[in-house]
């Protein structure tokens, strides 16, 4: 399944919604510029990335996460799978890249952050 992603263009955070696989494709772009436009549009207090229904990623998706981190002011990570977990932490981007289990617990950190 290839990446898919849905943003919440009027919640602040931004929350974008992503499910299938985010590795090294066109929809990977796509999705980058997309969120880069809004943020800079927009100005959101941080990003909230959903990741519940990301079966996998990749070092491509990995590194555009961390295109966005540099974007947004705050940025999370929502629910990501076990696998998806687990990659973040043995790249060590856990401190840049927190991971949150529940969309209350995302809004407070990136209120808590300011």
């Amino acid at each position: 399944m290839s990446l898919t992603f849905e943003i919440d263009g009027t919640s602040n955070p931004l929350v974008v919604r992503l499910a299938g696989r985010l590795t090294l494709g066109p929809q990977l772009a796509k999705f980058t510029k997309e969120v880069h436009a809004k943020l800079l549009a927009q100005k959101p207090a941080g990003l909230i990335l959903d990741l519940s229904e990301i079966q996998e990623v990749d070092s491509s998706g990995l590194g555009e996460l961390v295109v966005l981190y540099s974007s947004a002011e705050r940025l999370c990570l929502l629910n990501p799978s076990e696998r998806v977990s687990r990659v973040v932490s043995a790249t060590r981007l856990t401190g840049i890249l927190p991971q949150l289990p529940d969309l209350e617990s995302a809004r407070a950190w990136i209120a808590s952050s300011r």
